[in-house]
């Protein structure tokens, strides 16, 4: 999705990588100490970790698996981190009316079990993600309202480990740094010195060499979805994976946001994204919806924010 360009100098570059999440996660941190550099990115990976053993429902001793196992009416206390995600959550349901939702995890499986080949109609009853589970604010807690609820944050995990190892690296006055997850979203603090940002290139997923867009990101995130790697994202109303949409790209200040959004983005109609980020000005989209395979400018449809001079090579 995003790599970083080829013609930066990385003399002064320090590359470190870990696999997490069922990705690589890599850190790029310019910095005249190497040891120092290297204690920082440890430091990032012990916290990306550390977040998945809690938010991870593929592991049942998560905090987010114990509450797929909550029965109607039970009440658990959640963790900062769970916490955080859940609000950012609700959210994101609410700001792209339904199209990002969490709680689509049961019919994941569903399909997963059917190899998304199965006609099968299941239920396809709706229920607004309130209706769902209530968070108390105050307390910090989590009550299951109704026992379909099966939360999945593989939509956002990856965005908020993101904006987690962002806050961990300025703690250690790392100013200038460049992560990313499998290349799916992206986060940067700070730029290359002779840069006024990180320099990246954001590829045609049918013909990965071929360049869309050139983009300089300086303190905020970029994430990518699309159908490439199988059909795993479900439209909400359907319960089904989604067809219609080649691949979506979106810019937003945190990296939770971007990668929930670039999700919602395969959904909603483009009326809907365009108005979105005509509403918001730290968000951009931009979207294929052309099945070929070489592709043109003209092919490209983006919101007017997310090709600014400011982030132009």
């Amino acid at each position: 999705m995003a790599l970083l360009n080829d013609n930066i100098d990385e003399a002064n570059i320090h590359r470190f990588t870990h696999k997490a999440m069922a990705t690589i996660y890599e850190i790029l941190i310019e910095y005249d100490d190497t040891l120092y550099a290297e204690q920082a990115a440890k430091a990032a990976f012990d916290e990306i970790d550390r977040l998945e053993n809690e938010l991870s429902r593929f592991l049942p001793s998560s905090e987010i698996s114990k509450i797929n196992n909550l029965k109607a009416g039970e009440i658990l206390f959640l963790s900062e981190d769970t916490f955080e995600c859940l609000i950012q959550s609700q959210k994101s349901f609410e700001i792209t009316n339904g199209a990002f939702d969490i709680t689509l995890g049961s019919f994941k499986e569903k399909w997963r079990k059917e190899n998304f080949q199965s006609e099968r109609n299941y239920d396809k009853k709706m229920f607004h993600i309130n209706q769902l589970f209530e968070i108390n604010e105050i307390d910090h807690t989590i009550k299951v309202l109704n026992e379909d609820l099966n939360i999945d944050l593989g939509g956002i995990g990856k965005g908020y480990a993101l904006d987690k190892v962002c806050d961990l690296l300025l703690e250690w006055d790392i100013p200038n740094a460049f992560i990313h997850g499998g290349g799916s979203s992206v986060k940067s603090i700070g730029g290359l010195s002779k840069f006024h940002g990180w320099p990246i290139t954001l590829s045609n997923p049918s013909i990965p060499k071929q360049t869309l867009v050139d983009i300089l990101i300086k303190d905020f995130s970029i994430s990518a979805s699309g159908v490439k790697k199988g059909e795993h994202i479900l439209d909400p109303v359907t319960k089904k994976p989604i067809t219609k949409r080649k691949s979506a790209w979106a810019i937003a200040g945190s990296a939770v946001l971007s990668d929930a959004l670039s999700t919602a983005f395969m959904i909603m109609d483009i009326d809907s994204v365009l108005e979105l980020c005509k509403t918001n000005n730290d968000i951009g989209a931009m979207i294929i919806e052309d099945e070929k395979d070489e592709l043109d400018q003209d092919d490209l449809i983006m919101s007017d924010n997310f090709r600014i001079d400011k982030m132009l090579i």
